[in-house]
């Protein structure tokens, strides 16, 4: 991924952040997009990767993120995508799982 995903994450949510609304946690080549009720995992090598995990993952996943990611935090969620060309959407998309699926189209809405 050839932008720097720490720094974009905390350009995307500085707002979230200084409200300690979302945590960023660096961890080996990862980073943690840390929120109440979800988090994000960016895997910052190859092959790059991203995962969602709710706290509450029972039901239909459109419905479980629009439950759970808040207006704020979906524009943080916007801004990050954007500040990556739209790759963290696209790893999404093209993840087997319907929760990163589901993401990917909330992303890109």
């Amino acid at each position: 991924m050839p932008t720097n995903i720490l720094e974009a994450a905390a350009a995307a949510f500085a707002d979230l952040i200084e409200q300690t609304e979302i945590s960023l946690v660096e961890e080996h080549n990862e980073v943690h997009i840390i929120a109440d009720d979800w988090t994000l995992v960016v895997q910052d090598e190859q092959p790059a990767g991203v995962l969602i995990a709710l706290d509450d993952e029972s039901g239909d996943p459109g419905e479980m993120l629009a439950a759970a990611i808040n207006a704020s935090e979906r524009a943080g969620l916007q801004a990050f995508d954007a500040a990556t060309n739209g790759e963290i959407a696209n790893l999404l998309a093209s993840s087997p799982d319907p929760l990163a699926q589901a993401l990917a189209t909330l992303l890109r809405s």
